[in-house]
């Protein structure tokens, strides 16, 4: 049986599974490709082999011997500044480079973070604008503190006050919110989550996101976070978001490879290679969804 042109597989100019595997060069690619495009559980053996491959990678190793005893980044006393590199950034980037989700090193940096930094009205002291606020909650909740009181009361702040209606500011929103288990949202965060949504989806539509592939996710107007997060809620199909799933299949190489419009190398205290594979890996988390 032929493969019908609305199918994804059929827009492919290749195989890059073969590449994006390549644990040796990439570990944290693989560890990705595995569980989010394969399907395979965390618990996997090949998959906590890889996370052990991630920890003692270069650039995770270069992050960690940046790190202070006290658990933070370059200045004690901002979560955010200088950017790219204060602790807000450097643990966000953890994350993102799939390091285990028990590491001792990043769960000192969230205990930096809550025990000097989170204010009495479930807020952090000095990060003013709600992106940030999402990228930190988001990254607490990979770390597996969805069940400290602590990020408990910031999450509960946090919905109430979510500016959903800014485009940038919903994406960190709602990818932040969607790391909580649906059976365990309040009705305050499915709705932030819900009206989030609407948010980027109308502004996906307008072509408020002109950037096509960040890497790290620090560009509020990367439109492939954007549909990276409506993918996780099932949202990425909605007619609002094809023109920029357009967008993407015209900027396919061979190989079935894309490439990165925006890196941060020189700026964030690691030297992140700026090859495609990011920028790849992140396409096919959506288009694979579709």
């Amino acid at each position: 049986m032929s493969t019908p042109p609305t199918d994804w597989r059929y827009r492919l100019r290749g195989d890059p599974a073969r590449w994006l595997l390549d644990d040796a060069d990439n570990p944290s690619v693989y560890f990705w490709f595995q569980r989010d495009i394969v399907g395979r559980p965390e618990d996997a053996a090949a998959l906590i082999r890889a996370r052990e491959m991630i920890l003692y990678s270069p650039s995770v190793q270069t992050l960690l011997a940046a790190q202070a005893e006290g658990g933070y980044w370059d200045n004690p006393s901002s979560l955010a500044e200088p950017r790219y590199r204060a602790t807000l950034w450097s643990l966000a980037v953890l994350a993102e480079l799939g390091v285990p989700r028990t590491s001792r090193r990043a769960r000192a940096a969230c205990e930096f973070v809550l025990q000097n930094h989170l204010t009495t009205d479930g807020t952090f002291a000095g990060l003013d604008d709600q992106a940030s606020m999402g990228l930190l909650l988001r990254t607490m909740l990979y770390f597996n503190y969805q069940d400290d009181p602590r990020v408990v009361r910031a999450i509960d702040a946090f919905a109430a006050n979510a500016p959903t209606t800014a485009p940038g500011a919903a994406v960190y929103a709602v990818w932040a919110l969607t790391e909580i288990p649906p059976p365990r949202r309040s009705p305050r965060v499915m709705e932030t989550i819900a009206q989030g949504a609407e948010s980027i989806l109308d502004a996906l539509a307008r072509g408020a996101f002109p950037v096509l592939g960040a890497f790290p996710p620090f560009d509020a107007s990367d439109a492939l976070l954007a549909l990276r997060v409506l993918t996780d809620l099932g949202r990425s199909n909605d007619p609002r978001a094809a023109g920029v799933i357009e967008r993407i299949w015209a900027r396919q190489s061979d190989g079935a490879r894309w490439s990165l419009e925006k890196h941060f190398d020189g700026i964030t205290p690691l030297d992140l290679e700026t090859a495609s594979k990011w920028a790849t890996l992140n396409v096919l988390r959506i288009v694979t969804k579709l």
